[in-house]
């Protein structure tokens, strides 16, 4: 039986990320200077003091129960144990979540009774404002001496102003700022089937269904008897009035954003040109969906997309059933065998895959603060300047020194020997506190800066995005022959940097453009989803005629709704970000 390698994506990847609000909130628990209502502390705390986890807290002795709510983070999935002391020993804290799943409907409620969490993170420039207006938050400059690491970082200082012009003072800190630099969609592709029929040549995107057809028909099954696919798609991220696999397999390649803007318009992912209708004859989403079309009509796309998840995907693509997917936050096979497989960076020609630019006043859609009804304020302060700085951002990617990473003689940061026979392999690393050595990403998903940033300490803060911290990688087989035949280079996107071609830079200005009006946002979303569901009837389409009359009612359907105010309103949107890029970007 086959086995499976899993590769850790690089934390942030692509835009089509954002398209889901992992959330969480909980309750106040004992140590907590605000009224409970009777309310017991949550089973999580209790477990943690039960263990010990936060038994020698830092600070003032007593250990202060401080609510949390990451909308972008995956709040309460998770536990460690680990970081739960470490934070009780650091400041005397404890953050309690109490949503066990996504639910990104939790911070409206919050908003209406004017009751926010301690630290708060929102995902939203509006509901930034509409706190601000309750007079929810903290306006941080009234604590500058408590938050050294955030006003005297240099790096901090554009987006420091940025917020502070914006919301009328600094109520939350942008996040993910500064340096960015790396690619979200990597197409990857069953490396050994591909060597196999002689590397061919993939010049577009139609060539690459040909080639897909022709290893399906080397492996039409898997060794377990499972069918084989060209690739699959699902459901669930379609909630942005597309067929997100469509634009994420399709659209990003070639170059092309929504996001920022509004999912019914596109334009250039460097910003040049003009903003483009989703539903427009001459569409690249309309293109997007026409080669998924062509891609069922030859047999290639997985059936059960349609109706399928994105944890059903993830399963057929570990079960090696797709010959091609659209990330690298996984690289499946048995890559190291006598016999190797496995899947590796390849791109039509005439790819131009999407490279984050440098954002110096952080993402437009990511916040953190704290509630202007904070339990403790001061405890709440130092966590969020540790948040900002680089002890914090180092451990939030890394977990602790000693693990996962440690120094070499020169005094450089490397990952270890535990690394690469633990988390590498798809076994993460268990601290002997309880919970993963480090994915804390899971649980806040924003941080302060982007993982490819460098660090004062001069090497990448995230050690698995940092070339020397991988000194002690050995090459798998499967990379040492895609090294040999790719000019030297370990995966496609160093070639493509090395080359000057294949990729593009998205526009920072993509950061400035405002969310759109409720009533903009009501029309959208009404079109969105109609479009959702015909995108769906047409790439199963029975035939072409199917397919164009399909998209012949889904035009006129978003006409009848108000099509044309949406799109009048997102040109005007970006016009306005243009303009106001202006007074922050250099």
């Amino acid at each position: 039986m086959r086995k499976k390698r899993f590769r850790k994506a690089l934390a942030m990847l692509t835009c089509s990320a954002m398209v889901l609000s992992l959330a969480a909130c909980g309750q106040e628990g004992a140590g907590s200077s605000r009224e409970t209502g009777g309310t017991e502390q949550s089973a999580a705390q209790e477990g943690t003091e039960a263990e010990g986890m936060a038994a020698e807290p830092g600070g003032d002795g007593e250990i202060t129960t401080l609510t949390c709510y990451f909308q972008n983070g995956n709040n309460g999935v998770e536990r460690y144990p680990w970081f739960e002391k470490y934070l009780g020993e650091k400041f005397g804290i404890f953050l309690e979540s109490r949503a066990q799943s996504a639910d990104s409907s939790l911070l409206a409620p919050m908003l209406a009774s004017g009751e926010l969490t301690d630290i708060i993170q929102i995902g939203e420039r509006t509901d930034v404002i509409n706190a601000v207006a309750g007079d929810m938050l903290l306006d941080l400059e009234e604590y500058k001496e408590q938050l050294p690491h955030i006003f005297g970082n240099e790096k901090y200082q554009s987006a420091i102003r940025y917020a502070r012009d914006t919301f009328g003072g600094l109520y939350m800190m942008p996040l993910t700022i500064g340096e960015s630099g790396w690619i979200g969609i990597d197409p990857q592709m069953r490396w050994d089937l591909y060597k196999t029929l002689g590397m061919p040549e993939i010049p577009d995107m139609d060539s690459l269904l040909d080639v897909l057809k022709q290893m399906q028909e080397l492996e039409p099954e898997t060794a377990e008897g499972l069918p084989v696919y060209g690739l699959g798609a699902f459901n669930d991220w379609d909630g942005n009035s597309m067929m997100t696999c469509a634009y994420n397999n399709y659209m990003v390649y070639m170059g092309y954003t929504m996001e920022g803007i509004s999912w019914l318009t596109y334009i250039r992912s460097d910003g040049s040109g003009d903003l483009k209708y989703l539903l427009d004859d001459d569409s690249v989403y309309r293109d997007a969906l026409q080669w998924f079309f062509r891609a069922n009509q030859m047999g290639l796309l997985d059936p059960e997309s349609a109706t399928m998840n994105y944890e059903g995907y993830i399963a057929k693509a570990g079960n090696a059933q797709y010959l091609s997917t659209v990330w690298d936050w996984y690289s499946y096979g048995d890559p190291d065998a006598e016999e190797w497989w496995g899947h590796a960076s390849v791109w039509p020609e005439n790819a131009e895959i999407p490279v984050n630019s440098d954002m110096p006043v952080g993402s437009s859609n990511r916040y953190i603060g704290i509630s202007s009804g904070c339990a403790d304020v001061d405890k709440a302060l130092a966590f969020l300047d540790w948040y900002y700085s680089e002890e914090g951002i180092d451990l939030l990617y890394n977990g602790p020194e000693g693990m996962l990473w440690e120094y070499d003689d020169s005094g450089k940061r490397i990952l270890s020997d535990l690394y690469y026979e633990n988390d590498y392999q798809g076994n993460p690393y268990q601290h002997p506190d309880g919970g993963n050595a480090n994915n804390l990403l899971e649980f806040y998903y924003d941080i302060a800066a982007w993982p490819n940033a460098t660090a004062e300490h001069g090497q990448k803060y995230e050690l698995e995005a940092d070339s020397y911290a991988c000194v002690k990688h050995t090459k798998t087989r499967l990379q040492e022959d895609f090294i040999e035949n790719n000019g030297g280079y370990i995966n496609r996107y160093e070639r493509a940097k090395a080359e000057g071609k294949n990729l593009i830079e998205t526009s920072p200005v993509l950061s400035f453009v405002a969310s759109a009006p409720d009533d903009i946002e009501a029309i959208r979303g009404q079109i969105g989803e109609i479009v959702v569901q015909n995108s769906w009837k047409m790439v199963y389409a029975k035939d072409q005629a199917e397919f164009d009359a399909l998209w012949a009612q889904t035009q006129a359907d978003a006409e009848a709704l108000g099509a044309e105010q949406v799109f009048a309103d997102a040109v005007a949107r970006w016009e306005e970000a243009v303009k106001t890029s202006e007074k922050y970007l250099k």
